[in-house]
């Protein structure tokens, strides 16, 4: 008996472990779902949330403006949002780069920011990636 209760905590354990997680995609789509509804009055209109770990590796460029790829970008295309403006630079004055995008859908619209933070190695950089949705009254 003695035995069979560390080996069925240890299949608990290792069943629990194989359920299925949610995908990128799943947490992406939840965490615009939760930003476009976040624009009603009851919510600060600031909200603004950063994802510091969408990217799995780090940038060793960055890339040209026809070849930037941004994933929240991506997913509000997909979902009808067209984009109104885009624009890249710098935060003063030697901070990191940074390219914001514009998009709307009806009253909706979302700015989505791309930032490049530098590393302690050259040409290396951490990529983040924030939402900030509001709607027009």
């Amino acid at each position: 008996m003695r035995k069979l209760i560390p080996a069925l905590a240890a299949m608990l354990l290792l069943v629990g472990c194989q359920q299925s997680h949610p995908t990128d995609k799943d947490f992406i789509d939840k965490l615009l779902d939760l930003a476009i509804q976040t624009t009603s009055e009851k919510y600060s209109p600031d909200e603004y949330v950063q994802l510091t770990n969408l990217y799995d590796s780090l940038a060793h460029a960055i890339p040209e403006d026809k070849d930037e790829k941004i994933i929240l970008v991506e997913r509000l295309k997909q979902r009808g949002f067209n984009m109104i403006e885009y624009g890249r630079g710098n935060f003063p004055p030697l901070g990191p780069r940074i390219v914001i995008v514009d998009l709307r859908k009806g009253d909706c619209s979302c700015s989505v920011s791309k930032i490049y933070y530098a590393t302690v190695h050259d040409n290396t950089w951490q990529m983040a990636e924030g939402i900030h949705c509001k709607r027009k009254r």
